[in-house]
């Protein structure tokens, strides 16, 4: 078996460089599966069993402590990024929110407060969504049109 440098296969076949970059990414981000982190976003990755280590019962907060990984082609090399990064999760659920919000704020004052915020879907694949509207006409059991 051949062994190959990655810096003289980069610099020898500089047009496969993104092929490469892929690659890499593929491997970064299946050793962090490996490690129980999810994606949440692309290139965001968080410790499913670390989002309650941090949480503030005073203010209701958890920060779920995770990673940002990135690999881009510069000058013909290839820079690896990995940084830790953290995101900030509200202890109740949205629903709990609402609920909550109904008392003091009129339906159309909530859609305008919570228009463009996120959430996170916890059931499932674990999955973040932006808020565009509020249907309050809808439930569970309607069909929704949802635009990627």
């Amino acid at each position: 078996m051949k062994e190959i440098s990655l810096q003289n296969f980069v610099s020898e076949h500089p047009d496969k460089i993104s092929a490469v970059c892929q690659v890499l990414h593929i491997n970064i981000k299946n050793m962090l599966k490996q490690s129980n982190m999810i994606e949440l976003t692309v290139g965001n990755y968080y410790d499913q069993d670390s989002i309650n280590d941090n949480a503030s019962k005073e203010f209701g907060l958890n920060v779920w402590r995770g990673y940002k990984a990135s690999i881009a082609p510069v000058n013909n090399k290839i820079f690896i990024q990995i940084d830790v990064c953290s995101r900030v999760l509200r202890g109740e659920s949205f629903l709990e929110t609402l609920e909550a919000e109904r008392r003091d704020l009129s339906l159309e004052q909530i859609n305008i407060k919570y228009e463009g915020s996120t959430v996170l879907m916890k059931y499932g694949n674990m999955k973040v969504y932006k808020i565009e509207s509020i249907e309050y006409k809808m439930n569970p059991k309607n069909k929704f049109n949802y635009v990627k």
